[in-house]
């Protein structure tokens, strides 16, 4: 399965954050920016993105007529931006005492108006979250890449906030952390219409092939690693059954079922995670896990707590 590569020798101990750079329309996290085209409501009026919402905080207080010329310049933050530009002289005085407190209320109205975006952010873990704007070294990084990235730490504490008022996030995948039990690569063996496979993985991979080339299911079951089951299942990708694309989520609940129901402190370990959302941190697979980009669709992480969900209702 391609979220599980083989394992490699431990990485030194110390904890690096990972970086997330947004700012071009093209590539990912473009709805993190104040320039994405997501309408946010605020006191009862709408603003087209939550730039336009920035702006006008500049003159609400003091210049309404200003702050409602902003609101309705145009749909295009840019516009928004030179608007507020051109009133420079009427900006209130303060502003750069509460610029940041300003944005903070905008990004937050932002996404708790769009579902989507505040998985996105949720999905980020705890890697840093990086403007990379050249044209701003205030909000951003600027262009020689050390600017303050207000608006990236206003994104953190944003993300930080809601999982504060929601369910937890439990990362797995890492052989060091908690919770690698809950990986088709941890030592659990699993039993299964007689036979015994050395991990959840290799009952997995030979899925592809029960039924219709047991040789090949069998050579995957007596491989000595999952790494291993997993690349005997890549030589042999043209015997795959046809549909497997159709039943692979169905076979990895089959799977998960075996595994936990057959080893009692996993089936508790699982069960002691309440409502988390349990996601695979793999950054190799967007499919089983959320992938580089962190916007991947983690199925085992859903397969896991949809599992959850049915032992609690035995």
């Amino acid at each position: 399965m391609p979220s599980h590569p083989p394992q490699t020798a431990p990485k030194s101990p110390t904890h690096r954050r990972p970086k997330i750079l947004f700012y071009h329309i093209h590539d990912p996290h473009y709805g993190f920016t104040n320039f994405s085209a997501h309408p946010v409501q605020y006191k009862g009026k709408r603003y087209p993105t939550s730039e336009h919402l920035f702006q006008a905080f500049k003159f609400m207080d003091t210049r309404p007529d200003i702050a409602e010329k902003i609101r309705e310049i145009s749909e295009f933050p840019r516009d928004a931006f030179k608007e507020a530009r051109t009133q420079q002289a009427y900006v209130r005085s303060d502003w750069k005492d509460v610029n940041i407190a300003m944005m903070d209320i905008a990004v937050e109205h932002k996404f708790a108006q769009h579902d989507d975006l505040k998985e996105e952010l949720l999905m980020t873990g705890d890697a840093e979250l990086v403007e990379d704007s050249a044209e701003d070294a205030f909000w951003g990084i600027g262009n020689r890449g050390s600017g303050r990235n207000e608006l990236g730490k206003a994104l953190e504490r944003l993300r930080t906030k809601i999982r504060s008022a929601q369910r937890p996030v439990i990362l797995f995948y890492d052989q060091r952390n908690p919770y690698y039990s809950f990986t088709n690569l941890s030592p659990h063996p699993v039993a299964f219409n007689g036979e015994m496979y050395p991990t959840s993985e290799h009952l997995f991979q030979a899925f592809k092939f029960l039924g219709y080339h047991p040789d090949v299911a069998q050579a995957i079951r007596l491989c000595k690693k999952p790494s291993d089951a997993w690349a005997e299942a890549g030589r042999h990708k043209t015997k795959i059954r046809a549909d497997w694309h159709d039943v692979r989520v169905e076979k990895m609940d089959i799977v998960l079922w075996q595994k936990f129901n057959q080893h009692p402190q996993l089936k508790q370990e699982l069960l002691a995670t309440g409502d988390a959302d349990l996601v695979e941190d793999s950054p190799a697979d967007a499919f089983w896990g959320r992938g580089k980009n962190l916007q991947g669709r983690n199925e085992l992480g859903k397969a896991l707590q949809r599992l959850r969900t049915k032992l609690r209702k035995l």
